[in-house]
């Protein structure tokens, strides 16, 4: 059984994806969406969480912060977008429970399969390991 390079490396894998599911940058309207109705639909705590919030806003901030998150990966560095990021969520912000943060993943999850019919176990592993880094700093500074 032989192993392509794409299978190899995770960060490649990522980049196809990003590129078939959002282009260059683009706002992926369709999976935005399916993503917010997975994830309200997750537990009454989500969706209290959002209860007053502007979705349309909403859509943008999430489109924005997949941004930085694939940013942090690539660059190791944190943004003041990523700083802002955290701050939101955090004691100081919504004081969004650090647990959420796996449901949020998962919830993107399940709107990468459901929008991409070709999406595999390999690009999910390539979604989350991409999107750990910047995850994880949020939910440390969430903490605090």
């Amino acid at each position: 059984m032989s192993t392509s390079r794409t299978d190899l490396n995770y960060e490649q894998r990522f980049n196809d994806s990003v590129d078939k599911l959002m282009g260059h940058g683009c706002y992926n309207v369709e999976l935005i969406e399916d993503f917010y109705r997975i994830f309200l639909a997750k537990s009454d705590v989500v969706a209290n969480l959002f209860a007053h919030t502007n979705m349309s806003a909403q859509k943008t901030m999430l489109h924005d912060s997949l941004e930085t998150l694939i940013d942090f990966s690539r660059t190791k560095e944190i943004s003041p977008a990523l700083e802002k990021l955290a701050q939101a969520h955090g004691k100081r912000g919504k004081n969004v429970p650090t647990y959420l943060f796996d449901v949020w993943l998962d919830s993107l999850m399940e709107a990468l399969y459901l929008r991409d019919n070709s999406f595999t176990d390999k690009d999910e592993l390539a979604w989350r390991l991409t999107l750990a880094p910047g995850i994880t700093y949020v939910k440390f500074i969430c903490k605090k």
